[in-house]
């Protein structure tokens, strides 16, 4: 998956990354790295994410972190 957004500056960031599902098929869980694939194997890569809301037609959802110290909206158009 990749994830981009336009900084204060108006520059484009982007982050390239993989995103694996926790739990049952329903689970709204998910560990994401950001970090390369020979590093996988280390625990501290995959960071913990859970979908909080997503709309009927799967072009926006909200996304936390357990802590729920951040929030993401998430979007498929600009």
């Amino acid at each position: 998956m990749l994830n981009s957004c336009k900084t204060a500056g108006g520059e484009t960031s982007e982050a390239d990354g993989l995103a694996r599902q926790i739990g049952s098929k329903d689970s709204p869980k998910l560990e994401v790295r950001f970090a390369p694939e020979w590093l996988s194997f280390l625990p501290m890569v995959w960071g913990d994410y859970w979908v909080i809301d997503l709309d009927s037609q799967y072009q926006v959802a909200a996304v936390s972190d357990p802590r729920r110290e951040y929030l993401w909206v998430l979007s498929r158009t600009p």
